[in-house]
């Protein structure tokens, strides 16, 4: 009789500390859920701004950032001349532009900062942080418990008169199949380099994520074409370079 108790007594002790471990289980993992979640990365903030200019539109600047898409910006743009101009921009995959406003070319400094968290979307949050406190790098400031941008970037750009484009066919590659490929698509090429020697001071400036999609639109525009048949004329010209 005192074994079948001891048996008994030793079966519910093994079946409450089951049922205790299965308590504690998914406490324990819902509490690894919240620390990985707790746990974001943080971004090193990356801005960069030129400057585009046209004769009939005026001077207009975009800059590419890491920022995420739907980010709130403000642009502060002023030059020595007492010029100024605000512009609220929007991050949209790594690209923000500004206004054309009627300005030539020249140095400006460009101030870029963030309005309150408050007034970012809750996707944006999820990358910057609730107060920005995901943010760090030199382009970002703390003040008041919050990291915001705060970056004066300055910006130069020195015009060059534009001459009308002619084919210089002195210049087409002179190989086996050049008499293959049609005149147009060697002064396609030519127009490029010569826009980009135009927008970007010679390379001085340029950011390929900024500077290529306004070349490639300029060149469809000037020859009728399509942004992808252009974009495959420079490439597969570019790789003929030696």
């Amino acid at each position: 009789m005192k074994k079948s108790v001891t048996i008994l007594l030793l079966v519910m002790i093994v079946l409450l500390v089951g049922c205790n471990s299965e308590k504690v289980v998914p406490n324990e993992v819902s509490s690894t859920n919240k620390v990985e979640e707790e746990i974001k990365e943080k971004v090193q903030v990356d801005l960069a701004i030129v400057e585009e200019y046209d004769q009939m539109k005026g001077l207009k600047f975009h800059g590419s950032t890491n920022l995420p898409s739907d980010m709130k910006l403000v642009l502060d743009i002023s030059n020595k001349n007492g010029f100024t101009y605000q512009s609220t921009v929007i991050v949209q995959n790594g690209m923000f532009s500004s206004e054309w406003f009627e300005e030539k070319p020249g140095d400006y400094e460009v101030l870029v900062t963030s309005p309150t968290p408050k007034e970012q979307s809750e996707v944006v949050k999820e990358t910057i942080g609730e107060e920005d406190e995901l943010l760090f790098g030199e382009h970002v400031s703390s003040d008041s418990n919050e990291n915001n941008i705060k970056a004066l970037i300055p910006v130069s750009y020195h015009e060059k008169e534009e001459q009308p484009f002619k084919y210089d066919p002195s210049t087409a590659e002179n190989t086996q199949d050049s008499t293959a490929r049609s005149v147009d698509e060697d002064a396609v090429y030519q127009y490029i380099m010569q826009e980009f020697d135009v927008i970007t001071n010679y390379g001085e400036n340029y950011v390929s994520e900024v500077h290529d999609p306004i070349v490639v639109e300029k060149a469809s525009k000037h020859f009728g074409m399509t942004v992808s048949e252009v974009d495959k004329i420079f490439m597969d010209k570019a790789m003929q370079l030696p």
